[in-house]
């Protein structure tokens, strides 16, 4: 059989989609519950962000690494024991079935930090479209909401910005 003009390439292209579409998604093995990474945690604090615009994109660490100036508290309020185990499970225990809106305009974070300050994980919330995202991987896709939604309460942080229209 031979290929001719633009047809010879297919091989190739095909080995390029099938190898860029295999490594772009996310495994089963990511995204099952009970897989976050929180054995030397000393500290979860909680944030909200992006609080002055409701379409905002920023997640609690930018692109350099750092915590999202827009944060609020700037120092975080730090959620006990208790309240981590209950954040813990809201993320790592499966998806509820709740329909997801694919906007992510996170406005709530919740960080994890080691003993000398290091940043081990963190969570990046949208309560607008129920949706999680953050790292290392091992997290629910969208988490329980509502659990979360009861925890940021109680920490005594708003979930929505009373001047978004």
């Amino acid at each position: 059989m031979v290929i001719t003009g633009n047809m010879k390439h297919l091989p190739q292209i095909l080995l390029v989609f099938t190898t860029l579409t295999m490594t772009s998604c996310s495994t089963d093995s990511e995204l099952k519950p009970g897989k976050w990474h929180t054995a030397n945690v000393t500290k979860v604090m909680a944030f909200r962000l992006n609080w002055d615009k409701k379409i905002s994109f920023p997640g609690i660490i930018d692109q350099d690494g750092e915590l999202n100036s827009t944060r609020i508290p700037q120092d975080g309020v730090q959620l006990t024991n208790a309240q981590i185990t209950a954040l813990e499970a809201a993320v790592t225990g499966g998806d509820p079935g709740r329909p997801v809106v694919d906007c992510f305009y996170p406005h709530h974070a919740f960080v994890w930090y080691g003993a000398s300050g290091e940043i081990l994980g963190h969570i990046d919330v949208c309560f607008l479209c129920s949706h999680i995202a953050g790292a290392p991987p091992g997290r629910a896709g969208t988490g329980d909401m509502d659990a979360l939604k009861e925890l940021v309460s109680d920490l005594g942080i708003p979930l929505t910005n009373t001047d978004w229209k």
